[in-house]
């Protein structure tokens, strides 16, 4: 009478099978995780897809096994289970691909997930103007990427803390995938668009891309500093650490409004990051004669100077290709001295085409 309690029980059975895959899985690298995932996938889709049948069907189903094992239960779930496995395995033979491809979506590789494209498709490459905004959406997380990491390694470099090193060398792979992927990209597109300013345009993504490049670079490089001086027990002091903690503020502000003026074409705030930047130079500058002094009185020993050198050298470029990126609205080659030129030559077209117009209002009054 309670024979399809007991279907019921087996297909709970079954799911309850899953714990000793997912236990197997803790610790695993993504392949042992998603061979758990689809374990657990499978048995829940058969056991639900199973209730639902016997819920519909209880009578028939029940009365069929009751009366070919007549008196004989345990004969009567052995055989549903058996034909249970069977059957949901055949079943789910057929929604194979779909299931293997949602797994590989849940659980990601490590690599996978740093070398994965969130925006850019050679499928957009059919309308050039909808591929070169997803190359930009694109680009502007490979900006955050490297700004983040740039933040780590000033972090790991002040707390003279390594345990972000490894962050900071996967989001540097990740970086340069993008970077790979993204000239590829543009190269595919300059061959598709018919349109000149698409051209310039390309030409100076290009250029964009290899800045934002090379800040992730020097994040890097500020991050293998800090290994060499944890390696070699090398420490700056505090009032070092000070101007440096100021001058990575000026180039967090500057990267703001360098980023602004780029992702939305203004040029109002040029001569802001002009003065910025030259501020930063100013700061560096003056770190350098300071850690001179230092040396001189005794305070540093020489071998701190290859690490001081090296940061403020750095953070120096970071500003520097930060610049590069907000100039590359109006200079392909994100030069500040073409840049300023093509607004000049902007205004005074401006300003021209003002007067003609004063004029003719002028002599039709």
């Amino acid at each position: 009478h309670n024979l399809d309690q007991a279907f019921f029980l087996v297909m709970g059975a079954n799911i309850g099978t899953c714990i000793d895959a997912i236990m197997a899985s803790i610790g695993t690298n993504a392949k042992g995780k998603r061979i758990a995932l689809f374990h657990v996938l499978s048995s829940v889709i058969g056991s639900s897809a199973f209730t639902i049948i016997l819920v519909i069907f209880k009578v028939p189903i029940v009365s069929s096994f009751e009366r070919i094992f007549p008196g004989q239960p345990q004969f009567s779930l052995a055989t549903y289970n058996l034909l249970y496995n069977t059957l949901y395995t055949l079943v789910l033979l057929l929604f194979l691909d779909p299931l293997v491809d949602l797994v590989t979506r849940l659980v990601k590789d490590k690599q996978d997930a740093l070398e994965e494209l969130l925006y850019i498709d050679e499928r957009f490459l059919k309308t050039p103007a909808v591929a070169i905004e997803q190359s930009l959406l694109e680009l502007n997380d490979m900006a955050l990427l490297a700004k983040e990491n740039i933040d780590r390694a000033m972090d790991s470099l002040i707390n003279e803390d390594m345990s972000t090193r490894k962050t900071i060398d996967d989001v540097e792979h990740r970086i340069d995938f993008l970077t790979n992927k993204l000239t590829s990209f543009f190269i595919k597109i300059s061959s598709v668009t018919k349109a000149p300013e698409d051209d310039k345009l390309i030409a100076s993504l290009h250029h964009v891309t290899n800045d934002i490049e090379r800040l992730g670079d020097y994040a890097l490089q500020i991050a293998r500093e800090t290994s060499y001086m944890k390696k070699f027990d090398v420490k700056f002091l505090d009032q070092t650490k000070e101007e440096f903690k100021l001058i990575y503020q000026n180039i967090s502000e500057l990267f703001d409004l360098g980023f602004d003026a780029f992702s939305r074409q203004r040029t109002d705030n040029f001569e802001k990051i002009s003065v910025l930047h030259q501020k930063i130079r100013d700061l560096t500058k003056s770190t350098r004669d300071e850690h001179v002094t230092r040396l001189s009185s005794g305070m540093y020993p020489v071998e701190v100077s290859k690490s001081i050198y090296s940061v403020l050298f750095s953070l120096q470029r970071i500003a520097d290709h930060i610049v590069n990126i907000a100039f590359s609205i109006r200079s392909t080659t994100g030069s500040k001295k073409e840049a300023l030129r093509a607004i000049e030559s902007e205004k005074k077209e401006s300003e021209a085409g003002e007067d003609e117009l004063s004029l003719e209002y002028t002599m039709k009054s």
